[in-house]
Formats: structure tokens, C-alpha cells, sequence
């Protein structure tokens, strides 16, 4: 868990606005995951393979390296790090002191 600590004559100010952009990164990033996944599903019916298996064989280099392939696993590495930067996020727990 990731712990943020706040000290301030102006705790609540401070508080809320902390808040407001956790919340409003958030909402970004949800919005980043939903379009990243409608893409690779697209992908998918395209090439009619899943994300993880296309994945796997184009790190292996079996898929190919033509640029819809580069674009597909480029989509893919930015779905798990929009999901890690919100999980992250997630875990945030404030304390104000």
C-alpha cells in the first residue's frame, strides 16, 4: 500500500485537492483502459487471434514485425500499464497530519 502523508496549516484545502486529482487521474486512466481494450479486441477480430497469445509470439519474435503487429503489442504494454497506474493508484491511502 502506498502511503502519502500530508502536513499543512491548510489540511482540508489540501486534503480535497488531493483528492479531486487522484479521482480525476483515475477517470483518465479508466477512460485509457476502456479505448486501449476496444482496440484490442478490434485487433483480435482482425487477426483473429487473442492479445495474450499474439503477445507471447511477438516477443518471441514469431509474430512478425509488421506495423500493425508493432502497433497491437505497443497497445497491449500500454493495457498493462494503464491497469498497473491504477491499481497503483488505488492503494493510495492519505493521511493528514
Amino acid at each position: 500500500m502506498t502511503e502519502i502523508i500530508i502536513r499543512s496549516d491548510k489540511t482540508t484545502n489540501v486534503r480535497d485537492l488531493l483528492r479531486s486529482a487522484v479521482e480525476n487521474e483515475l477517470r483518465i486512466i479508466r477512460g485509457g483502459i476502456s479505448r486501449t481494450e476496444k482496440e484490442l479486441s478490434r485487433l483480435e477480430d482482425v487477426f483473429g487471434m487473442e492479445t495474450s497469445r499474439f503477445y507471447e509470439e511477438y516477443r518471441k519474435g514469431i509474430a512478425g514485425d509488421r506495423p500493425e503487429h508493432i502497433r497491437w503489442a505497443g497497445e497491449y504494454e500500454t493495457l498493462k500499464r494503464l491497469r498497473r497506474d491504477r491499481d497503483e493508484l488505488l492503494e493510495v491511502n492519505f493521511q493528514y497530519k
